[in-house]
C-alpha cells in the first residue's frame, strides 16, 4: 500500500531530510524532487515566572525495543541515587526488563496515567529530557522540551544530529557509560541556564505557523494541476 500510495501521489511531505531519505533508499523509484520536507513545532507555551527547575531527569518513552530505555536506566545505576533521579513516562511493566535479567532501580520511577497537563509540568519542571531511541523520523519531545526551557540529551542518531546539532548533548545509544558522563556534564556545568536558553531559542525558530504556510504553498502549487 506505501509503495503504491508513494508512487501515485503528486508530492511527498515529510518532516526531516533523514525520513526524506528513507524514503529514497527504501523506494528508490520514488525521484528525490517529489518529496519536500517540512518540520515539525511545538503547541508548548513556556511561562518562567510559573516553573522552577527540580532534580529529577525525564524520559518519555514506550517500552518498544526502538526507543531504548534500558540504556536509560542503566546509566541511573552508575550514578549516586542521592543525586540523581530519573522519572520515566510511560507504561510500567518491570516484566520487560525481567525477561533480560534487568533490575530497575530505586532512583528511576515510572509515572503511569500521565494527563496532558501534568505533562506539562514533568517537562518544564525537568533537569533534562533525555531520549536514547536506536530509530526516530523526527522526535518530536525533544523539541517540545526545548520549547519549556528544558535541555536534552540525546542518542546520536542522523535524525537528531540533523535537528538539534548545536542544541543538545548527544551520547552513544549502546553505552550506559556515556550517557552517564552526560548527565554529570550536564548537572556539573556552570552553563546550565545559558544551554537551556540556547535551546529554547532554537525552539522558537520552528513553529507551528511556518509549518502550516509550507503545506499549504505546497498543496496550492498542485491544486489545479491534472
Amino acid at each position: 500500500m506505501f509503495y503504491f500510495n508513494l508512487k501515485k501521489a503528486k508530492k511527498i511531505i515529510t518532516v526531516s531530510n533523514f525520513s526524506k531519505n528513507e524514503i529514497i533508499k527504501y523506494y528508490p523509484h520514488i525521484k528525490e524532487e517529489k518529496i519536500e520536507v517540512v518540520y515539525l513545532a511545538s503547541f508548548l507555551k513556556y511561562n518562567e515566572n510559573k516553573f522552577s527547575k527540580k532534580k529529577y531527569y525525564l524520559a518519555i518513552n514506550s517500552l518498544n525495543e526502538r526507543k531504548n530505555i534500558k540504556v536509560i536506566i542503566e546509566a541511573f545505576k552508575l550514578l549516586d541515587p542521592n543525586i540523581y533521579s530519573l522519572k520515566v513516562i510511560g507504561e510500567k511493566n518491570t516484566k520487560v526488563f525481567k525477561v533480560n535479567n534487568y533490575e530497575v532501580f530505586s532512583n528511576v520511577e515510572f509515572l503511569d496515567d500521565v494527563t496532558d497537563a501534568s505533562l506539562y509540568i514533568w517537562i518544564v519542571e525537568a533537569k533534562a529530557l533525555i531520549n536514547a531511541s536506536f530509530y526516530e523520523g523526527f522526535g518530536l519531545p525533544a523539541l517540545e522540551a526545548m520549547s519549556l526551557y528544558t535541555p536534552c540529551i540525546l542518542s546520536d542518531i542522523p535524525v537528531y544530529r540533523e535537528l538539534y546539532g548545536e542544541n543538545a548533548f548527544f551520547f552513544d545509544t549502546v553505552s550506559a557509560n556515556k550517557l552517564a558522563e552526560q548527565v554529570v556534564a550536564m548537572e556539573q556545568t556552570d552553563a546550565y541556564f545559558e544551554i537551556c536558553k540556547k535551546g529554547f531559542e532554537f525552539s522558537q525558530k520552528c513553529s507551528w505557523n511556518t509549518t502550516s504556510k509550507r503545506y499549504i504553498s505546497i498543496i496550492e502549487s498542485y491544486k489545479n494541476k491534472k
